[in-house]
């Protein structure tokens, strides 16, 4: 840690006057000296010289887990303090790697208190939520084994084309990039789709992610 007295924290939100807001009212604590801000998107992949980043994720369409990642590898040592609008949110955050949170209500004077608490120590999180993230947590890991069971069970193929559908590809680049006709393609789509149980790409999207890295290590195991 870099001082005893302050702790040095960086703030990551998506809003330019909130994002200043912040700063000015952090800043002002003589526990805490402000070293930096940008908005999330910007400023996940930043290294940031600091004890603590706080990353506001309220009302953001991003990815809680992938992103408080990308916050965690990039920024080494620094906690992680996520701000978040409910339980899910808060459950993808700490499995993304954050060692605090607050809700949507939390006011700047507590979220100073919570980045000194983080600074100092292991974690920070309101002892009302972990009952509440406990649950989360543990629904999370059923619904990704769930996800992982069901990946595990297709073809090397179909595999492919679960890993062109996260790319975001069309049944036409499909097609393109296996060297099939579209119209193989679109089989072999239909196919995933019908293998996993769901109805769309969205949904065989959501499921793959879900699943993270676990399916594909599984296959290989």
């Amino acid at each position: 840690m870099s001082s005893p007295e302050r702790i040095q924290i960086a703030v990551l939100c998506e809003p330019v006057l909130v994002r200043e807001a912040l700063a000015h009212v952090l800043a002002r604590d003589r526990r805490l000296r402000v070293v930096g801000q940008a908005s999330v998107r910007e400023g996940a992949r930043r290294p940031w010289p600091a004890d603590v980043v706080a990353v506001d994720l309220v009302g953001l369409q991003v990815d809680p887990r992938a992103t408080v990642a990308d916050v965690v590898a990039a920024s080494g040592p620094a906690r992680v303090l996520a701000l978040v609008d409910d339980r899910r949110q808060l459950a993808e955050a700490v499995i993304g790697g954050a060692r605090g949170a607050l809700g949507p209500n939390a006011t700047p004077e507590a979220l100073a208190d919570a980045a000194v608490a983080l600074g100092r120590t292991a974690a920070a999180f309101d002892p009302a939520d972990l009952a509440a993230l406990l649950d989360e947590l543990v629904a999370w890991r059923l619904a990704e084994e769930d996800a992982a069971d069901r990946l595990a069970r297709l073809t090397a193929r179909e595999r492919e084309v679960v890993e062109m559908l996260l790319a975001g590809a069309r049944n036409d680049e499909i097609a393109a990039a296996l060297v099939i006709s579209p119209q193989t393609a679109k089989r072999h789509v239909q196919n995933v789709l019908r293998r996993l149980g769901v109805h769309s790409r969205l949904e065989a999207v959501a499921l793959a992610r879900r699943a993270g890295g676990r399916a594909w290590d599984r296959r290989k195991s």
